[in-house]
């Protein structure tokens, strides 16, 4: 059965709910307990893992194990206020971390005490770095492995694939996750997937029964739900716009990365019911999440945002080489608020070009819709990270060829330093000069494709890593169809 058959049956179940008890039965914890529980034999929802499992890991995974060799260390604990889970995490610490590739590997009552040893066992033996958990409640997400590096979700994803017994006693997860050998794949950041779906599938049925479409309830209209929420909230911009407030209130969606992380988890849900869709596409979901740095991007049809930036930076950066930077910021802020041409420098044509351009339109249009202030947003501008001015020379370089073209700049900047292949428009070259070294280039493409410099040591390497960032930083701004 295809996800978009099994996500049917939910919608279907909910649905019939309705028309038995009425439309204030669909609340919050009835949605959560049948995502969670869908496929659960009937007498599994009574089944509890015993304590003594819990115990039993706990003593496995310790220090004073000694019939178990240990090589990377791997704690296993019960915390006070959460005793309805037992954690597992590596010696590696990064449970800071903001962003994880999350993989569910849900077990049955009969398999999961060897199973969770096994899994982890191996998972500890091949060094993984990881934040798990697993839940003493019987359901499709019963146990959970959090990692931050695409290389280790494969490990474990092919672990579990080859591995007979934990086949033998795999639950299908969430039919609105992509489903890899059984494992199911997402990623959440800093927000729960599991309560955004539930949140989303609630507003769902309560707008549909408000607007008198309640015979048009199914997973399909269910989807294009969704798509109309993300065009609603991110119309133009990476920040929402004010149409859609309720939905923003229920997730508390009130910082920057929250906002990024509901985007990523939007996608996740809407990709995944793509029958093509494969690991490799909700590692690119991701890799958006976990970079802090996209914030004033739009990754939509138009590319207002990156122009704005551009323009601004070049204003910024003429003023702020002719006065400091507290006195160009102040000027160009009662340019922006006055329409007073006269705050903007003469130098390099500053005045001429942009005194009476719709770049100030353009600025006042974003902050409104971002609820930014206009000296906050220059701050933001000016402080531009190496990665910024990578991303923007690629977006200028392929808005003026192509995907190929910057492909192939960005591979000869990595492999020898040179800048000639990126367009000179919008000052993209020159930032690149002033600001990045070709070990620069090495290290934000590593850091964005999970990779090592070690992974940049051939010519067939750097094309192939190249193109990849090309593809990822381009779907941030403009779908179109990616790199061969």
């Amino acid at each position: 059965m295809s996800r978009i058959e099994e996500t049917e049956k939910i919608i279907a179940h909910l649905k019939k709910i309705v028309e038995q008890n009425g439309d204030r039965a669909i609340d919050f914890d009835n949605i959560y307990y049948l995502l969670t529980r869908h496929k659960v034999l009937s007498e599994g929802y009574q089944k509890k893992v015993r304590k003594e499992y819990f115990d039993k890991w706990v003593d496995y995974f310790s220090d004073k194990n000694k019939e178990k060799i240990r090589l990377y260390g791997i704690k296993a604990y019960v915390d006070e206020e959460w005793g309805n889970f037992c954690q597992f995490v590596s010696s590696q610490n990064i449970i800071n971390k903001k962003s994880f590739i999350k993989l569910y590997i849900p077990l049955d009552y009969d398999h999961i005490e060897l199973g969770v040893e096994q899994l982890f066992d191996f998972i500890e033996h091949s060094g993984i770095s990881h934040v798990s958990k697993v839940s003493s409640d019987i359901r499709v997400d019963n146990v959970l492995v959090r990692v931050v590096s695409e290389q280790d979700a494969d490990k474990i994803i092919d672990f579990v694939k080859n591995n007979e017994y934990i086949q033998e006693g795999l639950l299908e997860p969430n039919p609105f996750l992509l489903n890899d050998g059984g494992v199911g794949i997402a990623s959440d950041g800093i927000i729960s997937l599991s309560q955004t779906l539930t949140i989303l599938i609630m507003f769902f049925f309560d707008d549909m029964i408000k607007e008198n479409r309640f015979d048009e309830i199914s997973a399909e209209s269910f989807y294009k739900y969704v798509e109309l929420i993300q065009k609603k909230i991110f119309a133009d911009f990476h920040m929402p716009s004010s149409k859609s407030p309720d939905i923003v209130n229920a997730l508390e969606l009130d910082s920057e990365k929250k906002l990024s992380d509901f985007k990523g988890t939007l996608n996740i849900i809407l990709k995944s019911k793509d029958p093509d869709c494969t690991k490799e596409d909700i590692y690119k979901i991701y890799n958006f999440m976990k970079n802090e740095n996209n914030y004033l991007y739009n990754d939509g049809k138009e590319r207002n945002i990156v122009d704005v930036i551009s323009d601004m930076r070049i204003i910024l950066d003429t003023m702020i080489s002719n006065y400091d930077e507290e006195t160009a910021i102040l000027n160009v802020c009662t340019y922006i608020n006055t329409g007073d041409s006269r705050y903007l420098t003469r130098v390099n044509g500053i005045r001429k070009k942009y005194g009476n351009s719709e770049l100030r339109e353009k600025v006042l249009k974003y902050c409104e819709k971002n609820h930014l202030g206009i000296e906050a947003f220059l701050y933001e501008v000016c402080g531009k990270t190496k990665e910024n001015i990578l991303n923007e020379a690629c977006i200028a370089t392929i808005m003026k060829y192509d995907l190929n073209h910057c492909a192939n700049a960005l591979a000869l900047l990595i492999g020898g330093g040179i800048l000639g292949g990126f367009t000179s428009d919008h000052g993209a070259r020159g930032s690149l000069k002033a600001n990045i070294k070709q070990k620069d280039a090495i290290m934000v493409v590593a850091k964005n494709l999970g990779l090592s410099t070690n992974d940049f040591l051939s010519e067939e390497e750097i094309i192939k890593n190249s193109f990849e960032y090309v593809n990822m930083v381009f779907m941030k701004y403009i779908k179109r169809p990616s790199v061969k």
